[in-house]
């Protein structure tokens, strides 16, 4: 990774998070994108020979399934271990120039230190028909919630500090996808509302998708009293079976290369 590059994220919170997610909570987000993106590569009318999927591995088994008719070679590796003992910190895929004609990411791209590098690896391992296709949170995820809680640490606190890592925008995506030399982008926004009964549920799974710095005990407590007292009141209903909806925005990137025309007779 270029020295001028952030270093926001971590192999070992990140294997905390391959833990979590692998008892089962929260896995649910990842399933969704997972059914978007296989959804997208088999209606795509041509199929492939030599695919490589980055998603996490209780997905393997159904992916392998769901694209067992459209893609000949299959190979896919852990969102967390890329294989000989590299991780997502190195940033470097390693992947050789022009030898996939699929390349799917499923859950990863909004935690990489180095997304337009990762971008330029993608494009050069790619055949010159290939498809690259991803899915990951994007900028507007938890917008409100996100607003609400950094007005209520500024009321109990008398501040605010920087809790969760920036997410990319829909426009700094098409950008960075054209810098990096695709020559048909197409990013899509696709809102997901998941209705949660308890604030505490959904810090855990929010927590799994983003580096957050962690709030001091007595003041998260205290947000959270107020947080569900501002809720319930602004919807006039108090029952204990109350579920409060909040939407997440995923970002599905679909880029196909052209195929490379030969101009001599």
């Amino acid at each position: 990774m270029p020295p001028s590059v952030p270093h926001l994220f971590d192999t070992n919170r990140r294997r905390k998070i391959q833990s979590r997610m692998s008892s089962g909570e929260s896995l649910f987000l990842l399933e969704h994108l997972s059914d978007e993106v296989s959804d997208r590569i088999t209606s795509v009318n041509r199929s492939f020979t030599n695919g490589l999927i980055i998603a996490h591995p209780l997905l393997h088994a159904h992916l392998r399934t769901a694209l067992a008719s459209k893609v000949e070679h299959l190979t896919l590796i852990s969102d967390f271990e890329l294989g000989e003992g590299r991780s997502l910190d190195t940033d470097d895929l390693a992947l050789a120039p022009q030898t996939r004609d699929l390349i799917a990411i499923i859950g990863t791209l909004h935690c990489v230190n180095d997304l337009p590098g990762w971008f330029h690896q993608i494009k050069n391992a790619l055949r010159p028909d290939g498809l690259m296709i991803a899915g990951f949170p994007g900028g507007e995820t938890l917008a409100s919630f996100r607003h609400h809680f950094t007005a209520l640490e500024s009321e109990l606190t008398g501040g605010v500090a920087l809790r969760i890592h920036p997410f990319v925008s829909l426009h700094d995506l098409a950008s960075l996808l054209q810098r990096a030399g695709f020559a048909l982008p197409v990013v899509d926004h696709d809102p997901l509302t998941v209705r949660y009964r308890s604030i505490g549920r959904l810090l855990d799974d929010y927590a799994i998708w983003v580096r957050r710095i962690a709030w001091p005990a007595d003041t998260l407590c205290d947000a959270l009293s107020l947080w569900d007292w501002t809720i319930i009141s602004a919807r006039m209903r108090q029952t204990p079976t109350e579920k409060f909806p909040f939407c997440l925005i995923f970002y599905l990137l679909l880029d196909g290369r052209p195929p490379r025309i030969n101009h001599n007779p």
